[in-house]
Formats: C-alpha cells, structure tokens, sequence
C-alpha cells in the first residue's frame, strides 16, 4: 500500500533505470571530488567545469557513511558484525602513484576511469541491508542537490528497507519530473508529507513543528505543559527525534508502522496525536518528576511503549486539522515579525555606519 500511495509504481515503470543511474552518478562524483582536488595540487591548474564540485558534495558523502553504522544497529537487517574493515580504508590520494595520476588526468579530459569503474562495481555489488541504505540515500543525495543528505533520514529510509525493496524506498522518498515540470508525489516533497524542509539547511521545517508540537502540548495536556515549563523542559529536548523521523529512530516498529500507515494518507494530524497520546499516557508519572528525571523517563520511553495502546489513545484525542492550521500560522507570523525586525536593525546599523563615514 505504501508505494501504491507514492505512486511509486509509475515511477518506476516511467524512470527504468534512474535509480541506479543515481548510484553510478554518486560514485563518479565522489571519487571526482577527489580527483580534482589531487590534480589542482600537483598542477596549480583550475578545476575544470565537468568536475566542478562543492565540498558540501564530498562532506554529504561522509555524513552519510558515518550513520550507516548507526542505523538500527541491533536490527538483523542492518546488523554488521564484521564492521566491513571500513575502520582500515587508506585514503586514495595518499596512495596514488604514478600510473594512477595518469589516469586521473585522463578522467579529467572525459576518458573513463579505472577506480570509478571499480567504485561504482563495488557499491552496486555489496549485499545486505547497509549496503541497501548506502545505496538509497547516495542517490537520493544526487537526485536532491540542495537536500544531499540530513541525520534522521537515515531512519526513513532504513525503515521503508524493511518492508520495501531497494528502488521503491528510493522512490517513495523521492519525486519525479517530466519537461521540467514536478507530477508526482514522494514523502519528501509532497502533501500530505512534506518533510523535505524538516531536513534543508536552517531547519525550518523542524522549527515549525515543533512550535505547532509543544502549543498543541499546552493546548490538550495544560497541566503537564505548565509543569514542563517549571522543570525547564522544553520540546526540543525530547521530541525532535520523534517528529523528524516520524518515530522511526526511537519506537518500535509496531508503534511506527502504524503511524507511518496514517502518514501517508493524511500527514501530519496522525503524527501530532501519537506524540500526544505518548505524553498523556506517562502524565501522570511525568508531573512528579523533576528535570533529569523527566529526561530519563523519556530516554527509557520506547522499551516501554506498546503500539497498539498508543495509536488507540491518540485517536481519541480530539485533534483537529484546524487546530493544526492555526499554530502554523501563528508560527509564521512570528517568522515575519523576526525578519521585519532583522532588516530594520540592519538598516540602523546602515544608517549609523554612514553618519560616521
């Protein structure tokens, strides 16, 4: 049902072969990266525009490399008990010689290259669950430029592993295009999900939800808001990771399938109701605790939680999408007020620099 709801099998049948393009693209890039920069050292020379990199696309990479290992390690999936001897990798530009720089300067001139070949070989060959992951969120990396990557996508797309196969979890997050034009919906991009912002530079969409998470908190559950804000607890302590992963990183599956089931056909009320029913069903303890124990509490939260209990408690809880709408609003209001008072204090400090001048 999850990829029907993306529209993943038209993409797949219109996109044939795109994902691993993707893959092969990720590669390529990578090794450029640094092959240009090994090139501009020994010969003084510019970079030429084929290879024309931003380190953000390299640093991606490693970003992505580093959370491979972190994501549901105890899951038989994902579980490397030999860790891959990636911990003994040799740096390729220290190990360059001779013939190799060759060879690098003849990728530079648009000739193919040995080690890509090899690269790309070894990444679309390796079998198992990391290798799975390392994959989707490479070429989800190439696909979203200005996105590349974010800690706790590593989560969404290991989740939708377990259950899908390794294009149509790529598929599900990412959209399509045709002249140009966007037609399809992904979890990242379109209604009812959109959580592409949750993860952009600035984190704007996070911001946001959270602002709409703890109004909604105080909205619903005052008196354990009230008692939150007299222990310096604040939203971002524990239910950031919840939210931007929707669940995924800390709950069980049987809790995080079902919310993600509702997700996909409706967004984001669903995610807002479990978040509530989890705090209403530990209020009652919560409120006698102080700050480090709120926080532990919370810490020990997702071995406690049984899925089903939940997801009946939030839907009884009287949630509306107007609800919603309103804290949202409310939220960008306060983002243009900011702005108006940031451009007017920076056309102060204008005006003073040029009384001075």
């Amino acid at each position: 049902v999850w990829p029907l709801l993306s529209n993943v099998p038209r993409k797949m049948k219109q996109y044939s072969g795109q994902y691993d393009q993707y893959v092969k693209t990720s590669v390529v890039e990578e090794n450029s990266n640094e092959i240009v920069e090994q090139a501009t050292r020994e010969s003084k020379k510019k970079k030429p525009p084929r290879f024309r990199q931003t380190v953000s696309f390299r640093a991606t990479q490693d970003t992505i490399e580093r959370d491979i290992h972190r994501t549901y390690p105890r899951h038989s999936m994902f579980h490397d008990s030999e860790e891959e001897d990636e911990d003994e990798e040799v740096d390729l530009l220290d190990a360059l010689n001779d013939d190799e720089v060759s060879g690098i300067i003849a990728e530079l001139e648009g000739k193919p290259s040995v080690n890509n070949r090899q690269a790309t070989s070894s990444l679309e060959m390796a079998t198992g669950g990391q290798a799975s992951l390392r994959r989707v969120l490479k070429a989800y990396s190439v696909y979203d430029r200005e996105l590349g990557y974010c800690q706790g996508m590593n989560f969404i797309a290991g989740m939708f592993l377990t259950f899908l196969s390794e294009e149509e979890s790529f598929w599900i997050l990412a959209g399509m295009y045709a002249d140009w034009v966007y037609v399809s919906s992904a979890v990242m991009h379109d209604p009812p999900c959109q959580m592409r912002g949750l993860f952009l530079e600035g984190m704007q969409g996070t911001h946001r939800v959270l602002f709409v998470a703890e109004r909604l908190t105080a909205q619903f559950l005052p008196r354990l808001s009230k008692h939150f804000e007299q222990e310096n607890v604040h939203i971002t302590m524990y239910a950031t990771q919840w939210l931007i992963t929707i669940f995924a990183s800390s709950f069980h599956f049987d809790l995080v399938t079902r919310v993600w089931d509702c997700f996909l056909s409706e967004g984001w009320k669903i995610v807002y109701r479990v978040m509530l029913a989890l705090l209403q069903d530990s209020q009652s303890i919560l409120i006698t605790l102080g700050f480090e124990d709120i926080l532990a509490h919370f810490r020990d939260l997702p071995e406690h939680t049984h899925g089903n209990h939940i997801m009946d408690l939030a839907l009884k809880i009287p949630l509306r999408k107007k609800h919603i709408a309103k804290y949202e609003k409310e939220w960008l209001s306060r983002q243009q007020q900011q702005q108006q008072q940031q451009q007017q204090q920076q056309q102060q400090q204008q005006q003073q620099q040029q009384q001075r001048s």
